[in-house]
Parts: structure tokens; C-alpha cells; sequence
């Protein structure tokens, strides 16, 4: 089925608009359609992916769970490839990542890491935000820039938010960091690390908050403790 042919069994080519419908609210109607069918496509291929990794899914599985035709669906996406590239497009645009705010100029630095530790852990423990990491890893193996993509929209983004942060604080000596990029990479893993890992293998649930809160609060403290200025020695005097 061609594209035209499939907008035209939705009723909304200009050819079959009613007697004396505005051309502009037809076409607005027949591209609020088509944006529609497409998150409706793309909800399916999430619940399809995550039930069935990336090489069990199929298109036709896609457009059984989307409740529309095979052709139909080709003519949204050409291919399982582009279809989930898309879909690692639009989660991106919601990465938990976002949730990492740091304020330079107050002074405690520990309950902002916590705050921010705590809000992006209860973001990445959701099953959901789990099954499509799952997905993503492997998927990854056969498609690189698709892991690529998600890194750097997700947990890219926070080590930088992170590096940034980090790199002012020693700008300002209120931390001693010698490498700041790596620092930000150890500073995430020890926030998500106990939970993150945990849940990826089902050895456990989602955590609860006071979980996150204990274990995030921990690995802050570990953090800070490594990275704290040296108090300077005073010359004694005699």
C-alpha cells in the first residue's frame, strides 16, 4: 500500500474532504493524523522491543501490537532499523540525565549531589527506563551508532552536566580533582551502580526510595571524601 493509498482509507487525502472544507484544516487534519499513527507506531515497537529484545521483534509483531497492516507500517518506517532508531530518538528527548541541576554557587555541594543522585536513581530504577536499556545493550552488538545515540543523549549528558560542575568546584578549590572528566564518570557509576547493576541481571526490583536515598547518599560521601582540599599545615614557630 503507498502512502497515498493509506492516507486516503483514513478519509483524509484532499480528494475525499467534505463539500467546501477549508484546504488548510483538511491538510491540518491529514498531518494530526499521520502524527498519530506514528506515536501509536512507536508505543508498539517500545512494548514489542521490550518484550522481545531487538532481534526477537518483528515488523510484523510491531504492526500486530500497533494494530495496524504491514504496509501500513512501511510506510511510517521502511525498515525495523529506522523504526528503532526513531524510537531511541524520541526516549532521548526525556533522558533521566535531564534531572541533574547543579547550582555553582551553593555552598553544599554534598546535598545538591544527593538531591540530584536520588531524582536521576528514581528515574533509571523504573522498569520501564530497565527493559529499554536492555534493549538498547543489545541491540548495540549488530547496530554501534544506535548505542552511540543513546549514550550520548543519556548517560553522556550527565557525565558532562557532571564534569562541568565538577570543574568548577575546582576552579573555585572547594574540591582537589586532578582528572574532572574521569571524576565525573566515577561519581555517576557510584550513584547508580548498586541498583543499576542489580536490576539489568533481575537479581532485584525496583528499589525503594529510601534505598536510593542510603545508597546514593553513600557514594556521594565516598566521593567527596577522595576529593575534599587538602587542609594546608602551618609552619610551626618557635
Amino acid at each position: 500500500m503507498s502512502e497515498k493509498s493509506e492516507l486516503a482509507s483514513a478519509g483524509t487525502v484532499e480528494g475525499e474532504r467534505a463539500p467546501g472544507a477549508p484546504v488548510a484544516r483538511v491538510r491540518r487534519n491529514r498531518q494530526e493524523s499521520q502524527v498519530e499513527k506514528r506515536a501509536l507506531i512507536l508505543r508498539a515497537a517500545k512494548t514489542t522491543f521490550e518484550r522481545s529484545g531487538y532481534d526477537g521483534a518483528s515488523m510484523s509483531d510491531i504492526a500486530t501490537e500497533a494494530g495496524v497492516s504491514k504496509p501500513t507500517l512501511y510506510v511510517y518506517f521502511d525498515s525495523k532499523e529506522r523504526l528503532f532508531d526513531a524510537l531511541i530518538e524520541e526516549v532521548s528527548c526525556s533522558v533521566p540525565e535531564s534531572v541533574l541541576v547543579l547550582d555553582v554557587a551553593d555552598p553544599d555541594i554534598e546535598s545538591q549531589l544527593v538531591r540530584c543522585g536520588v531524582a536521576l536513581m528514581e528515574r533509571i530504577a523504573r522498569p520501564e527506563k530497565i527493559d529499554l536499556l536492555r534493549v538498547v545493550v543489545g541491540a548495540a552488538g549488530k547496530f554501534p551508532e544506535v548505542g552511540q545515540k543513546f549514550f550520548a543523549a543519556g548517560p553522556g549528558r550527565g557525565i558532562e552536566k557532571l564534569r562541568t560542575f565538577l570543574a568548577a568546584m575546582v576552579a573555585n578549590r572547594r574540591l582537589e580533582i586532578p582528572d574532572v572528566e574521569l571524576a565525573a564518570f566515577q561519581l555517576l557509576e557510584l550513584i547508580q551502580s548498586v541498583h543499576l547493576r542489580r536490576m539489568l541481571f533481575r537479581v532485584a526490583e525496583m528499589p525503594t526510595r529510601a534505598e536510593i536515598e542510603r545508597t546514593v547518599a553513600s557514594g556521594v560521601r565516598v566521593f567527596l571524601a577522595a576529593h575534599r582540599p587538602t587542609a594546608s599545615v602551618e609552619p610551626e614557630t618557635k
